[in-house]
């Protein structure tokens, strides 16, 4: 945060390589997972591939066999949160430059959410580079696009291909931080181009899956002494996109804070409308207008409490929404409910979280504050099932680190809380 922040005072922006990793919760597997389907759909070309590796699989595969099969998954995904982020980073000047290794339109779909349009080139489908012409805000697919005319997914295409890359890593490398996330930078070319830099004057972060620690090429190419090269732990995509977003004041976006208004902004981009062989405008969308603009003032005024409520809770200010509690005691609207007692059980489940990476006294504590900070959530809102599970994993997993009669009897307020949950049907356990 505190790098992107003095970047941008200095004039200095972001680039981003974003890989798979970046599409999964928007419903589109990763290589490995495309590797799969192949072998449950194509078994017979699936056993034909020297390697069982993405490229070697997808090589089997015909052309349009190829197209059809990405194309099924990427026509069928949604805007994660990851993508909507990482548009607000752009969107607020810390960000200009996309990478993606990735065949879908997610950050163009998530861009014009937030009515922003960035030049779109595909890379893979190009034969000229010139960095001059080059717009602020820019994303490059690497690999080629849904809609493109060539799909880059063999590694004869890959090394082909790879020579194109250069000048854009360059370019991108120009004054700008590097972020990297969701990418493995095993199933390409790609990474070389990063492992070539002897030096990385604005510092890289490369953000690693959860917990894991950084694989071997990456550790003995990139994560060198002297490089500026760096390895964040404790993040997937959308968790870091939006952490980073909200340590930066520009989450979540306008679409979602106050959705009339952005509605009625939307208006001010059309022209009016004319009747065909007449020259006389016509407001046409006046009624329109009326009818968002009443909206917002029903709507937006008498629930901008909820409103920023949930505006403040996305943001990470759980504070704040909780002081909401004493503020609305004699008239807690239903809405305003569920939003302070999510606050509580997200505060709940990072100090579970946080107590499962800690032992001893240490971890009792966490586990302590988590289970009353669920407590509090079920005494607002007692039929919030979610809070009761997280609390029985809660005191589940502070009864594996005691003994004796104190174990016994947090097993056994577990088991109750499970109880209350299971009232509440399947299991629907909440964890930001």
């Amino acid at each position: 945060m505190e790098t992107l922040k003095n970047a941008k005072e200095h004039g200095k922006k972001c680039s981003v390589l974003i890989g798979a990793g970046c599409s999964v919760t928007a419903g589109i597997p990763t290589a490995q997972g495309f590797v799969e389907i192949i072998r449950e759909r194509f078994p017979n070309k699936y056993e034909k591939a020297e390697e069982k590796t993405y490229a070697k699989c997808m090589a089997q595969l015909a052309d349009s066999e190829q197209h059809d099969l990405i194309a099924e998954f990427v026509d069928n995904s949604k805007i994660n949160w990851a993508h909507i982020a990482l548009t607000q980073l752009m969107k607020n000047g810390y960000v200009d430059r996309v990478l993606t290794t990735n065949f879908d339109q997610l950050v163009l779909r998530a861009c014009t959410l937030s009515r922003i349009y960035p030049a779109i080139y595909d890379v893979a489908a190009s034969q000229l580079f010139k960095r001059g012409k080059v717009p602020d805000h820019a994303v490059f697919h690497l690999h080629g696009q849904r809609t493109g005319f060539v799909l880059i997914n063999t590694e004869e295409a890959f090394q082909r291909h790879s020579k194109l890359l250069k000048p854009i890593f360059e370019d991108a490398g120009v004054e700008r931080v590097w972020i990297v996330v969701g990418y493995s930078g095993q199933n390409d070319p790609v990474f070389d181009h990063l492992a070539r830099v002897k030096r990385f004057d604005n510092n890289l972060y490369w953000v690693g899956y959860k917990d894991n620690d950084p694989p071997a090429h990456l550790r003995d190419t990139l994560l060198t002494g002297g490089k500026y090269a760096f390895y964040l732990k404790g993040f997937d995509a959308d968790s870091f996109f939006v952490t980073l977003a909200q340590e930066l004041k520009c989450f979540p976006p306008d679409y979602i804070r106050k959705p009339f208004s952005y509605l009625e902004d939307l208006y001010d981009v059309l022209t009016p409308y004319v009747f065909p062989r007449t020259d006389v405008p016509v407001d046409n969308l006046k009624f329109a207008r009326t009818f968002v603009r009443d909206a917002i003032d029903k709507m937006e005024g008498i629930h901008s409490a909820v409103l920023q409520a949930w505006y403040d809770l996305m943001a990470g200010r759980h504070e704040e929404v909780i002081a909401l509690r004493s503020k609305y005691a004699g008239a807690m609207h239903p809405e305003m409910i569920d939003v302070i007692s999510w606050a509580y059980v997200d505060q709940g489940n990072q100090s579970y979280l946080n107590g499962l990476e800690k032992a001893g006294g240490e971890a009792d504590g966490l586990y302590k504050e988590a289970c009353e900070k669920y407590a509090e959530a079920v005494k607002i809102k007692p039929e919030d099932h979610e809070a009761f599970n997280n609390w029985g994993n809660a005191l589940y997993s502070w009864a594996q680190g005691r003994a004796g009669g104190e174990a016994d009897g947090l097993y056994k307020e577990a088991c109750e809380k499970y109880a209350e949950a299971g009232r509440g049907g399947e299991d629907q356990t909440r964890y930001a």
